[in-house]
């Protein structure tokens, strides 16, 4: 997936997360960014597609990510875009985002690495060779989100 393709679905699973001005404006502040510099507009993806844009000129789109990701840990269509940008970008976070979004991915990680034990547990009741394939797909997921959490960390 190429970066335009990520960036899209970044956008929708944030307007459909924050479809609100003053949500959208909240976590826009909390992430670091001037709401001046932004253009909102009555459509939650329009205004979306100018945060996004915005962010990216400041280098802060993984530190507003984060922030969503702390405020929606079980949003599988946030999960997916925030990992399909990172992969297509190859960002990670800077130092210079705030301690919550580190702590945001922090947890985040912390889940999915939760979640991959629970699964390799799963898997070693089967005989080699016997697991149903989408254990073998939940556990290949699980392992590319950790690798790119971790990415993002900068560990």
């Amino acid at each position: 997936m190429n970066k335009a393709q990520a960036t899209r679905m970044l956008r929708a699973a944030l307007a459909d997360l924050y479809p609100a001005r003053g949500d959208a404006e909240r976590i826009v502040v909390d992430a670091g960014l001037t709401l001046a510099a932004i253009a909102f507009n009555d459509k939650a993806v329009n205004s979306w597609h100018n945060i996004l844009s915005e962010a990216e000129k400041q280098r802060k789109v993984l530190a507003l990510l984060a922030l969503a990701r702390e405020e929606y840990p079980e949003d599988e269509a946030l999960a997916q875009a925030a990992t399909a940008y990172q992969a297509a970008t190859g960002e990670t976070l800077g130092d210079d985002a705030s301690p919550a979004a580190h702590q945001g991915l922090r947890q985040l990680l912390a889940q999915h690495q939760h979640n991959l034990q629970l699964l390799q547990v799963k898997k070693a009741v089967y005989a080699a060779g016997e697991e149903p394939l989408s254990l073998l797909n939940q556990i290949e997921a699980e392992e590319k989100t950790i690798q790119a959490l971790k990415q993002q960390l900068g560990e």
